[in-house]
């Protein structure tokens, strides 16, 4: 079965006309609502083949300004985070819990947390299309650990992972979904970091730290 994202014809296409992609790009962060599922796809899915990418950043900064509840600092350096990785998942979810915290917002403060509400149900339609999910020939496509936990956490409301394990490449999650008993397994193909790390053996993958409701069991 073909995969859903095709990181190899996205690849042919961006080389061939990149304009075109930073054109998407632009209209994704300006919440362009003209843009199709496919768009959003090519620029959530397509940022992963970019210079830019780097699915190791674990934003420490900001997660240490939430825990210190100092939203406005927070959301500064989610805001300029954003700046160079527009599209990462798990930032858009910090900045967001960061400008929604934040006291005495301006007009122009409540249109931005607007902007980026937008921008993360954006990406986490992009992830509920890429795949069923259910079965691991057919899986939910992310480009980083930290996106797929913050998509089960802040999309799906799951509260515990229950076990995890690799079926040839691709990530099976156990999981149980709120209001039932009953264990789930559900698949992502969360191929472009592994092959990111494979390729910068220098760079250093710590623990995800992202994701506090979704702890292990025993």
């Amino acid at each position: 079965m073909q995969a859903k994202i095709d990181y190899n014809a996205m690849d042919v296409n961006m080389s061939m006309n990149r304009a075109r992609y930073n054109d998407l790009l632009d209209r994704f962060e300006r919440v362009d609502t003209g843009l199709t599922p496919a768009d959003v796809a090519e620029v959530y899915y397509g940022f992963a083949l970019t210079p830019g990418y780097n699915p190791t950043d674990t934003f420490p900064e900001i997660k240490a300004a939430l825990a210190d509840k100092d939203y406005s600092r927070a959301a500064a350096l989610a805001d300029s985070a954003l700046k160079l990785n527009p599209v990462s998942f798990e930032l858009l979810l910090l900045d967001l819990k960061a400008n929604e915290l934040r006291p005495d917002k301006t007009v122009e403060e409540m249109q931005h947390t607007r902007n980026v509400a937008a921008r993360c149900d954006m990406i986490a339609n992009a992830i509920i299309e890429s795949g069923r999910g259910v079965y691991a020939a057919e899986p939910f496509f992310v480009t980083s650990e930290a996106d797929m936990l913050g998509f089960l956490s802040n999309v799906l409301y799951v509260q515990r992972i229950l076990g995890r394990a690799m079926v040839a490449d691709v990530d099976a999650v156990k999981i149980n979904l709120p209001g039932s008993d009953r264990m789930h397994i559900l698949y992502f193909d969360n191929t472009r970091e592994k092959k990111f790390i494979e390729e910068n053996p220098a760079v250093l993958l710590p623990p995800v730290d992202s994701a506090p409701a979704l702890p292990q069991a025993n």
